[in-house]
């Protein structure tokens, strides 16, 4: 087991390490905003290198029992304990509850199809309906990549 210090002090050398990752090897550029593009690039690396890696090492940890594989036996909700305890690493699950959501277009076509609305309020109930309806923000991914 490791002391507060100890742990303290790994976490911050692999922060150390991973802020180094791309420092000094950027070739010259004469746009003055580049070495934030250059960061961010390199950040976008990390987080590609790092979820594959992790990826990697789930499926590991899933198959000698370390974790257990949550897509086939899930937790209940409200679920917060140890599952893997080890001399240098500890692996807690917390299960948060499922957020829960309605198919509002298929809730509106078994409305429709229940025939438990009468002719004449449809027009009503489909403009309840839409009123009822928002479009979220679209997704936004900035890809970075090396200018060829």
């Amino acid at each position: 087991m490791l002391t507060a210090g100890q742990a303290a002090l790994l976490n911050n050398t692999i922060a150390t390490q991973l802020d180094a990752v791309g420092k000094g090897i950027m070739p010259q550029s004469n746009n003055n905003r580049e070495s934030e593009a250059w960061d961010y690039f390199i950040g976008t690396k990390i987080e590609k290198f790092g979820k594959a890696m992790r990826d990697k090492a789930r499926k590991k940890a899933i198959k000698v029992g370390v974790l257990f594989d949550h897509e086939k036996a899930p937790m209940p909700p409200g679920t917060d304990e140890v599952v893997f305890a080890g001399d240098v690493i500890t692996i807690n699950c917390t299960v948060k509850a499922g957020a829960e959501s309605v198919d509002g277009r298929a809730f509106y076509n078994a409305v429709l199809a229940a025939r438990i609305i009468d002719a004449a309020d449809l027009p009503v109930f489909k403009q309840l309906f839409d009123n009822a309806t928002k479009v979220n923000r679209g997704a936004h991914t900035f890809a970075a990549e090396l200018t060829v």
